[in-house]
């Protein structure tokens, strides 16, 4: 059988090791940078708040450089299913900063998602923890009719347990997890 727990913590570790050594090339490409830099962007609807979090800005032109972590590698299952309360849950593939969750409400919890992301993106960096390696925050949420792309970003695992908690409670009965393309 298995530990679906332990698993979304694999993915997640996987993503954060190469995350780490990102990071750690560019500050060696530049003399001024900074990862996971938070930003509000005008005119994207359908991410939440229009809040993003650059993975690195590289700013040694004076002008700031936003570089992008391509992370390709994904997980893929084959009838992985699971029941988290009342939601049915189908991972057919996964991507810790590209994931999409498909799932069957016609009408989402807006605010409960706002409530969601104010915690997990956390845009005022009230749980900032200047020891901490990296943030501790997901990057991203778009929101799309009966699907929602997110970047987990350095969130812990804890961060997608209560997001799919969260469409729980809110009356989803099935959902899919797989990655973009």
């Amino acid at each position: 059988m298995t530990d679906i727990y332990a698993l979304i913590e694999q993915i997640r570790g996987s993503y954060i090791d190469a995350f780490r050594g990102f990071v750690e090339r560019q500050h060696k490409l530049c003399r001024t940078g900074a990862s996971e830099v938070k930003l509000q962007i005008g005119g994207q609807a359908k991410l939440v708040s229009q809040f993003y979090c650059v993975d690195f800005i590289n700013n040694d032109a004076g002008e700031n450089d936003a570089i992008e972590f391509n992370f390709e590698q994904y997980y893929s299952f084959s009838g992985l299913r699971g029941q988290l309360g009342k939601l049915n849950v189908t991972f057919t593939s996964m991507r810790w900063n590209d994931t999409i969750i498909t799932h069957d409400l016609t009408k989402l919890p807006t605010d409960d998602l706002s409530a969601w992301f104010e915690q997990w993106f956390d845009p005022e960096d009230r749980r900032r923890d200047a020891t901490a390696e990296f943030s501790n925050t997901v990057h991203s949420l778009l929101i799309e009719p009966q699907s929602l792309a997110i970047d987990f970003g350095t969130a812990p695992g804890e961060a997608f347990w209560s997001l799919i908690d969260l469409l729980d409670e809110a009356g989803a009965r099935s959902a899919t997890i797989l990655c973009g393309e």
